[in-house]
């Protein structure tokens, strides 16, 4: 860690709460990255026995007593016949089964319940949601508790961030005079001197309603009214 000229470190790193093998990813990225391997290799393999449906492999084979021979190579695009002397073309099916897309249905379904990954999150929605209310009650389940995680974490490490600021403001220009800018009709331009201002860094920082959003806000103050 290298500190600045006034003893505190130079940047604040914020990670996230959880139990995790690796200190730098988060629980829910670990998770979604462990459950993204089942998921690749069963699209992979759909995919290759797609393309074997598509392009089956061909094989000559020989009548009894006869030597078996390709006269002409058949070309659908161009509607080219294939003559074949002695023999048989066969074709080789591969059925990539039917439970695969199932399989990849389930695995998609489970990433978003244990992602918290909801389908209106790619602008669709799910079934027997009929209501906006509906919608936003899943989205609120689903999201709202990450949300104030983050928050909080956030509120923590802005905590240490200001004490930074504040340690930088009385060193390096502890006795001179400073503007803060406020925005709003109510704002304007206020001049304060480092030292005197602050007296201490003891502060709190927290959200106002921490995990709600603007929709759920609006909501909660009009029911309140």
């Amino acid at each position: 860690m290298i500190r600045s000229s006034n003893g505190n470190c130079r940047a604040i790193v914020s990670a996230s709460c959880g139990i995790v093998p690796y200190s730098t990813v988060s629980p829910l990225q670990f998770w979604l990255t462990s459950r993204s391997t089942p998921s690749h290799d069963t699209q992979a393999l759909t995919e290759i026995a797609i393309e074997r449906g598509i392009f089956p492999d061909e094989y000559l084979v020989s009548r009894p007593g006869e030597n078996p021979e390709i006269i002409q190579i058949a070309d659908g695009k161009t509607g080219q016949l294939g003559v074949v002397k002695g023999g048989d073309i066969q074709q080789l099916q591969t059925n990539p089964g039917y439970k695969t897309d199932v399989a990849l249905d389930r695995l998609e379904r489970q990433e978003r319940l244990e992602g918290a990954i909801p389908a209106e999150f790619g602008g669709e929605s799910g079934t027997n949601i009929r209501t906006g209310r509906r919608g936003e009650s899943i989205l609120t389940a689903t999201v709202d508790f990450r949300v104030q995680e983050a928050q909080d974490i956030f509120a923590a490490s802005m905590v240490e961030e200001d004490k930074i600021a504040i340690a930088i403001e009385k060193t390096y220009w502890g006795n001179a005079s400073k503007s803060f800018f406020i925005p709003g009709t109510g704002g304007g331009m206020k001049d304060y001197t480092p030292n005197k201002m602050w007296e201490t860094d003891f502060h709190y920082v927290s959200y106002s309603a921490s995990g709600a959003d603007v929709n759920s806000l609006v909501i909660t103050h009009c029911c309140l009214d």
